[in-house]
């Protein structure tokens, strides 16, 4: 694995996983270990929940909440990757993830919320994808916020004032949101 050779990594573990029960000591740190030579994020986040919740107090225990709390992450689901950071501290005090921990957590603190223009709301996803479209051609940042509609927005400006100017400066007639 440290070698990059990810194949055969995940051929390796896989082995391991077929040859012993759950109850092997070796078990939670080889499904672990799995886990971070898949490819699907989702796959990894499942397996990672599963060493967490079934074996707690094993040495890998508070690495696997630290990746489930990067997960939530890069989702955008700050709350919960910032509520898991806490966990990891709250559950495994002497964790080895300590910096990277504190490192996400104030990554978490800083990206709360951002603030977006909104260009439009529809009831149909097909015509916001559309809408969504025609503002890339004309080269903004367009992405689609998925709420009772979907909301065509443009860009994540950290402040109100980023976002202000941005409007101002290209003669945007969307409403300044701010998005958690």
């Amino acid at each position: 694995m440290k070698e990059g050779k990810t194949e055969i990594a995940l051929k390796k573990f896989g082995e391991v996983l077929s040859r012993c029960d759950s109850t092997h000591e070796l078990y939670p740190r080889a499904l672990y270990f799995y886990a971070r030579t898949l490819q699907d994020g989702d796959s990894a986040f499942s397996i990672y929940r599963k060493v967490y919740q079934k074996f707690p107090d094993s040495e890998v225990a508070d690495d696997a909440l630290f990746r489930i709390a990067q997960y939530f992450f890069i989702k955008g689901e700050y709350d919960s990757a910032l509520n898991k950071v806490k966990k990891l501290f709250q559950e495994y005090p002497e964790t080895n993830c300590y910096t990277p921990a504190i490192n996400l957590f104030k990554l978490c603190a800083r990206t709360q919320y951002f603030y977006g223009i909104q260009m439009g709301a529809f009831r149909n996803e097909n015509y916001a994808k559309e809408f969504c479209k025609e503002l890339r051609k004309r080269g903004f940042d367009a992405w689609i916020l998925k709420s009772n509609f979907y909301k065509v927005i443009i860009g994540k400006f950290k402040t109100y004032e980023d976002a202000k100017n941005f409007k101002e400066e290209h003669s945007l007639k969307g409403i300044i949101v701010k998005i958690k």
